[in-house]
C-alpha cells in the first residue's frame, strides 16, 4: 500500500473558506500528523476554548483498506481539560469513509458566527447550516442529518449537548456510540460552533503490492482468530475486566474505597451478556465483533464497555445493572465522556458519605450509595451545566 502524504482538508470556520495542501512530511499516521500540526501551528498561551485553538480529525494511511481493525481517526487540540495536548480516538467507519473522500486529516480554524457542519462528499466541501441541529442529542443529530441528506450509510461525527455546551469533557461521537472521548475535544469543536461533520466517499484505498498487502492482511486475521483472548473478547469485550479485576484486588468499588462488591455476578460482564445484550456489533472491517447493542427499560445503546460499566455500577455502589446501562446510553447521547462523567458522579457520592455535602447542596437530589435519582439525573444536569 502506498503511505505517501494524502489530502489535508483546511477549513477556516471565521471566514468560510476551505482550502487542501499535503497532510505533514514527517510521521505517518493520524496521531503523527495532527501532533505535526499543532507544534507548527499552534502559538502558546492560548485559550483553548477560544479561536485560536486548532481542532485536527486525521486518520491514518491504513483506514478503509482491507486490513483488519484499521478504522480510527483521532481527534487533537489544546485540551480544555488538562491545557496540555488533547489527543482522543475512536473507531467504527467514520475513519474509513473520510479516507474513500479522499482526505487524510481536516484541520479547523476559527470560530463560527453561527452553528454549522460540514458536509464533504469526495472533492465537494460545504460548511453548512447547523440552527436546526442545536440541542439536539448526538444520536437525534445523526439520525437527522442521515434523513435530511437521503443517506443511511451517511458517516456523521457529532457533538451532543455536552458539546455545545462547553463541558470539558464533552466528546465527539460517531456511529451514535463510538466516542472519542477523552481530553475534551467535544468541547473545542462546540467553542467553533462546529455540531458535526458529515462524510461520503466512494474512491477506494489501493494497495502498492496486492498481493504482498493481502498476505499480510490474511496472516493478521488467522493471527487474531487464533489468539487465546479472541473468544473471550468478542462475547464480552473489555466487560471480561470486572471479574479479574476483582480477582487482582484492584476493583474500584464505592469510589475506590472497597476492593470488594458483594453483587458483583449481577453487574459482571456475564450478567450483561445474559441480560441486556440483543446482538454483537463490530466497527469497519473487523472480525472481533467485540460490541454488543443492548435493550434496557430506560433506552437502548451500544456497550457498555468496562469503564462505563464500572463507574455506573461498582464505583457508584449500585447493584442495579439495567439502569447502569441505561445511564451509560444516556451519557453517550449527551455528548459526555463515560469515564470522567461516571467519576465526577461517583466522588460526589463520596463527598456526601463524608459528609462534605448533603443533598440540599445538590437540589435535593439523594446522593447515596447506589442512588437511581443521582445517576439519572447528574449527566442532564451535567451536559447541561445545570445546579450545583
Amino acid at each position: 500500500m502506498s503511505i505517501c502524504q494524502g489530502n489535508r482538508l483546511n477549513v477556516d470556520l471565521t471566514n468560510s473558506e476551505i482550502g487542501r495542501e499535503k497532510t505533514p512530511d514527517n510521521g505517518i499516521g493520524a496521531r503523527t500528523w495532527n501532533s505535526v500540526t499543532l507544534l507548527r501551528e499552534l502559538e502558546p498561551g492560548i485559550d483553548p476554548l477560544g479561536p485560536d485553538n486548532i481542532l485536527c480529525i486525521a486518520t491514518g494511511p491504513l483506514a478503509g483498506s482491507s486490513m483488519i481493525a484499521t478504522c480510527r481517526f483521532i481527534a487533537s487540540a489544546k485540551s480544555p481539560l488538562t491545557g496540555y495536548l488533547g489527543d482522543s480516538g475512536a473507531r467504527g467507519f467514520f475513519a474509513p469513509e473520510l479516507r474513500w473522500s479522499g482526505h487524510d486529516q481536516i484541520v479547523f480554524t476559527g470560530v463560527s458566527e453561527k452553528w454549522v457542519y460540514l458536509s464533504i462528499e469526495n472533492d465537494r466541501v460545504e460548511i453548512r447550516d447547523a440552527a436546526h441541529l442545536v440541542g439536539k442529542d448526538i444520536t437525534e443529530t445523526t439520525l437527522t442529518l442521515q434523513e435530511e441528506l437521503n443517506d443511511p450509510d451517511l458517516q456523521v461525527a457529532a457533538i451532543g449537548p455536552a458539546g455545545e455546551n462547553l463541558v470539558r469533557y464533552s466528546i465527539i461521537s460517531c456511529n451514535l456510540a463510538r466516542a472519542a472521548g477523552r481530553t475534551g475535544m467535544g468541547a473545542v469543536m462546540g467553542s467553533k460552533k462546529l455540531k458535526a461533520i458529515v462524510v461520503r466517499g466512494d474512491q477506494p484505498v489501493r494497495p502498492a503490492d496486492p498481493e504482498r498487502f493481502g498476505n499480510a492482511c490474511r496472516q493478521l486475521q488467522s493471527d487474531l482468530e487464533g489468539h487465546r483472548e479472541f473468544e473471550p473478547r468478542r462475547r464480552y469485550g473489555t466487560t471480561m475486566i470486572m471479574d479479574r479485576l476483582a480477582e487482582m484486588g484492584v476493583l474500584p468499588a464505592y469510589h475506590y474505597r472497597s476492593t470488594e462488591f458483594k453483587d458483583l455476578e449481577h453487574v459482571n460482564g456475564e450478567a450483561l451478556r445474559r441480560d441486556h445484550v440483543v446482538k454483537e456489533k463490530s466497527c469497519f472491517n473487523c472480525n472481533v465483533h467485540c460490541s454488543r447493542y443492548n435493550i434496557t427499560r430506560y433506552n437502548e445503546g451500544e456497550g457498555p464497555e468496562y469503564e462505563a460499566q464500572a463507574a455506573y455500577t461498582v464505583k457508584c455502589g449500585n447493584a442495579d445493572l439495567e439502569l447502569a446501562v441505561g445511564v451509560s446510553n444516556t451519557v453517550n447521547r449527551l455528548g459526555l465522556d463515560c469515564i470522567t462523567a461516571g467519576e465526577v458522579i461517583a466522588w460526589l457520592m463520596e463527598c456526601r458519605h463524608e459528609g462534605i455535602i448533603t443533598d440540599a447542596d445538590i437540589d435535593g437530589i439523594d446522593l447515596s450509595w447506589g442512588s437511581p435519582d443521582a445517576l439519572i439525573r447528574l449527566p442532564e444536569m451535567i451536559a447541561r451545566r445545570e445546579g450545583i
